[in-house]
């Protein structure tokens, strides 16, 4: 219970801290009122989700064959979790994230610590049978 009281004086301090910003500036720009899932990104987003390069990389991992055509169908592993552990490069763009082919991408999915990780949550999610999809 503790816990939560500590998260709900954080989210009023926030609140407060965002009314006084808006008081003093005006309005946040677009960048923080308008989310990205808008009719206006529906392409960049439709191209961000092809998953291609992700599983050109799990084809060679070890024992992980066995995962590809499940994964097919389900691919939200391989959106986020790339992305926050890829370690900073200078291939790092908005225009190299959404080209499957680029360079940015295959180093997403085939970091070490990524790769790692992977390795412990598939098996987790087919011993659950959630990537048994029909």
């Amino acid at each position: 219970m503790a816990h939560a009281e500590e998260v709900l004086k954080k989210m009023a301090e926030f609140h407060a801290a965002s009314a006084c910003y808006v008081e003093h500036y005006g309005m946040f720009s677009a960048d923080f009122t308008q989310g990205i899932f808008c009719e206006q990104n529906r392409g960049l987003l439709r191209e961000f989700n092809v998953s291609t390069a992700f599983l050109n990389q799990l084809k060679n991992w070890k024992n992980c064959q066995k995962y590809y055509e499940k994964l097919v169908a389900y691919m939200v592993v391989s959106k986020v979790l790339p992305v926050v552990i890829l370690e900073k490069t200078d291939q790092a763009s908005l225009e190299n994230c959404i080209h499957d082919e680029s360079k940015l991408k295959a180093a997403m999915f085939s970091n070490r610590k990524y790769v790692q990780s992977m390795l412990e949550i598939l098996p987790w999610l087919d011993n659950r049978g959630l990537l048994d999809w029909q």
